[in-house]
């Protein structure tokens, strides 16, 4: 019969076990929650670390790409004549009518080659402006002598202007000082004044380099030149020291090799009558050789 003080004895088993299980739920929950803590530390971890990979790659590229325009613009610039200024304000406006650097740096050098070319010889694709247009307006081959690639094309379109060549002739006499520099008619109209307007709205954007940049990126450029020689340099070196070496390994082993081999080769000759008559004694036995099914060897 179940007493009073069964039940509370009972009962109290009861609580404590419920206690201990209690308990151990908690502490599984709070594992639990630790462990994602932790994951989730990891993970923020992980995560900043992609980042900052990601930005230094960038970065990287970045400097890269700047490096690469600043020598590009300073070349250029350089042959046509211009100072850096100068050159990436005309540029950047030759930029909207679809002419790229390369291509107005190669207008730019079109149009000091032919002013070269007839100041030397008095001949050359210039022939006919010197000769037809610019007595018209009062213009020699001495007044382009000391300009700049931009400042010469502009002279020479306002020459154009001035003497009112049809729009067919303009074509014609454009594209004679310089391929696809009749693309450039639009800023060199009324004197450059697009020329001069949007080279100026560059040059507040800050889209002009300045020549500390260019003169760094082009330094930079140098530098990193000069450290793939050395690598180069150091690469060759280990390899000069390095494949002799292996070369000799690899003779070594051929001969090791040739050697095993004629050796294995000398002992089955010289065994060959034992191999035969282990190979007779072996398989003779068999129920395939005993109902005829697998020849014998023969001697």
């Amino acid at each position: 019969m179940t007493t009073i003080a069964t039940l509370t004895i009972e009962m109290a088993a009861n609580v404590a076990r419920l206690q201990q299980d209690l308990q151990a739920a908690r502490g599984s929950v709070d594992s639990t929650f630790a462990s994602i803590g932790s994951s989730v530390t990891k993970l923020k971890a992980l995560v900043g670390t992609v980042f900052a990979g990601i930005a230094v790659g960038s970065l990287l590229d970045a400097v890269d790409k700047v490096k690469t325009a600043a020598v590009d613009i300073e070349r250029i610039a350089a042959a046509s004549g211009a100072s850096l200024d100068q050159f990436q304000r005309s540029a950047a406006a030759a930029k909207t009518v679809g002419v790229n650097l390369e291509k107005f740096g190669d207008i730019m050098k079109d149009t000091q080659d032919k002013l070269g070319d007839f100041l030397l010889t008095g001949g050359g694709e210039l022939k006919d402006f010197f000769e037809t247009i610019g007595p018209k307006v009062g213009v020699t081959a001495e007044s382009f002598r000391n300009l700049s690639g931009p400042q010469a094309l502009q002279l020479f379109y306002t020459s154009l202007e001035k003497a009112n060549v049809g729009q067919k002739v303009m074509i014609q006499q454009m594209e004679s000082i310089a391929n696809d520099a009749s693309m450039l008619a639009p800023l060199l109209a009324n004197g450059g004044a697009e020329f001069k307007s949007l080279g100026e709205e560059a040059a507040k954007a800050g889209a002009l380099m300045s020549s500390d940049l260019i003169y760094a990126s082009k330094a930079l450029g140098e530098e990193m030149m000069r450290m793939d020689t050395v690598t180069v340099g150091i690469s060759n070196t280990i390899m000069a020291e390095l494949i002799p070496a292996i070369t000799e390994m690899a003779a070594a082993s051929r001969e090791e090799l040739s050697a095993g081999f004629e050796a294995v080769s000398a002992w089955v000759q010289d065994n060959k009558e034992h191999l035969l008559g282990a190979w007779e004694l072996t398989f003779q036995s068999t129920p395939a050789i005993a109902g005829g099914r697998i020849p014998p060897v023969a001697q």
